[in-house]
C-alpha cells in the first residue's frame, strides 16, 4: 500500500495550547521520506481533520506532521509530532536486477558467477535470495534452475557440457515475490583439451 489514510483531533481552545474561544482552525499537512531533509506539502491548509497521503514509494519511510493556523494572517503554529509510517513493498523496476553479472572463472565444465546486489530503490522490496535459471542455447527447453540460500553474489555452476554456449539468467527473489525482471549472461565453456598419449612404444623401422 502506497497511501497514508490520517486522522487527527481537532483543535480545541479548552484543550489545547494557545489560541482564543472564537478562533477557527484550518490544518495543513506536510510529509517527506525519513532520510530526507525535505518536506513536501500535501495540498493546501484546510479545516478537515482527516487527509490521505498518496503515491508514495513502497518499502519506505516517512514521516508525516500536521500543522495549525487561524483563519487570516498570523498564527501560525508549530508542527506536532511526527507520525512515523513504512511503505508496504512494491513490484521490482526493470533496474531492480544484479548489477555487474560477470564470469569470474570459465572452464570445460564449470562456471563461477559474480555479481553485485540490485538497487534497493529499483527492488522495492528486502531481498531474499536469488534464483539462478541457465540452460544451452540450442536448447532452451534443457533449463535447470538454482535456488540460493540467503542473498550470495558469488556461485559456482558445474557439470557443464565442454565447448557449449549456456544462457544464465539470475532472478532476485524478495519478500514479495520472484522478480520478473533478470541478469543475462551468454558463456561459452572451454574445448576439451587432448590428453596425453598412452601406451607408447618404439617400433622397429
Amino acid at each position: 500500500n502506497t497511501t497514508a489514510s490520517i486522522k487527527w483531533a481537532e483543535w480545541q481552545y479548552s484543550v489545547d495550547e494557545g489560541g482564543s474561544p472564537t478562533d477557527s482552525i484550518e490544518y495543513l499537512v506536510v510529509f517527506k521520506k525519513s532520510e530526507s531533509p525535505a518536506w513536501n506539502t500535501l495540498g493546501t491548509w484546510m479545516t478537515d481533520d482527516f487527509s490521505k497521503v498518496v503515491n508514495l514509494i513502497p518499502n519506505s519511510e516517512y514521516d508525516i506532521v500536521v500543522k495549525f493556523r487561524r483563519f487570516g494572517k498570523g498564527g501560525e503554529g508549530e508542527p506536532g509530532p511526527a507520525l512515523k509510517i513504512k511503505t508496504d513493498c512494491g513490484v521490482a523496476l526493470p533496474d531492480g536486477i544484479p548489477q555487474e553479472f560477470l564470469p569470474e572463472k570459465i572452464t570445460q565444465t564449470s562456471v563461477v558467477l559474480t555479481w553485485r546486489n540490485p538497487p534497493v530503490t529499483e527492488l522495492r522490496c528486502p531481498l531474499e535470495s536469488y534464483q539462478l535459471v541457465y540452460y544451452p542455447e540450442a536448447a532452451e527447453m534443457i533449463k535447470t534452475s538454482i535456488n540460493t540460500d540467503g542473498i550470495p553474489v558469488r556461485i559456482s555452476v558445474d557439470d557443464l557440457t565442454p565447448n557449449t554456449n549456456y544462457v544464465f539468467r539470475l532472478y532476485p527473489d524478495t519478500k514479495l515475490a520472484k522478480s520478473k525482471y533478470f541478469a543475462e549472461l551468454i558463456i561459452k565453456t572451454l574445448e576439451t583439451i587432448p590428453g596425453p598419449a598412452s601406451n607408447l612404444e618404439c617400433q622397429a623401422a
